[in-house]
């Protein structure tokens, strides 16, 4: 991956912990009205705080993780040898293909959610991000002279998510039509020229976290005129 920081940015990491923290005062108030009659609830609380914690972790480093690799892909969705500027200019020889975007961010994804999370993992991209974590296991065990116990638990976590609209073949025959007059839903767009080539611009109306903060993502190209 080209011009990336070695690590995700701390930012990111604040945004998961305080979520976690949050989410940890619930968690226990919960847990605590439906283990009222288990002998040992300290211990049972203890595995189930773990559980629901890792879950939320896992989720928000998996948005924000998602976030970063669509934002990091719509900065140079095609490679294509002629460039205006900051704008790749494409043609119908080189232009971008939804599926070969779509692959592009979920290896981009796996990179920066393998940052955040020390466990195997698997990952799909259509519609929703869909993700499978290794099992983890759990095991809660005590003994005393009246008394002994061994409870093994199994978690199996898996994270679904509303994955970013890929819709860049559709934006590009809709340019080559529209030119100077195109307009896309969800996105704010302006249009320049420059000698013989059209230059788009175009940014999310929607917000992502990326390079330490919130703002919209960026895509620009131009076509020839």
């Amino acid at each position: 991956m080209k011009n990336k920081k070695a690590t995700v940015p701390e930012a990111a990491l604040i945004l998961i912990a305080v979520s976690v923290l949050a989410y940890s005062f619930y968690a226990v108030a919960m847990f605590n009205q439906t283990v009222s009659t288990v002998n040992d609830p300290g211990k049972l609380a203890s595995v189930y705080n773990a559980q629901e914690k890792f879950d939320i972790y896992a989720k928000e480093a998996a948005r924000l993780a998602l976030q970063q690799a669509y934002a990091e892909v719509l900065k140079k969705p095609v490679s294509c040898n002629e460039q205006v500027g900051l704008a790749i200019v494409w043609s119908d020889s080189c232009r971008p293909n939804n599926q070969e975007v779509r692959n592009k961010i979920k290896r981009e994804f796996d990179e920066d959610f393998k940052e955040l999370l020390n466990e195997s993992f698997s990952s799909e991209i259509k519609e929703r991000l869909a993700v499978s974590i290794s099992p983890i296991y759990y095991e809660i065990s005590d003994k005393n002279k009246f008394i002994g116990y061994k409870l093994n638990y199994t978690h199996y976590p898996s994270i679904s998510l509303d994955s970013p609209e890929i819709n860049l073949e559709e934006i590009y025959a809709a340019a080559k039509v529209k030119k100077e007059k195109l307009a896309v839903e969800n996105w704010t767009t302006s249009v320049e020229t420059s000698g013989k080539y059209y230059i788009f611009t175009l940014k999310t109306e929607k917000s992502y976290f990326y390079d330490d903060l919130f703002k919209p993502v960026e895509l620009k190209f131009a076509l020839k005129q």
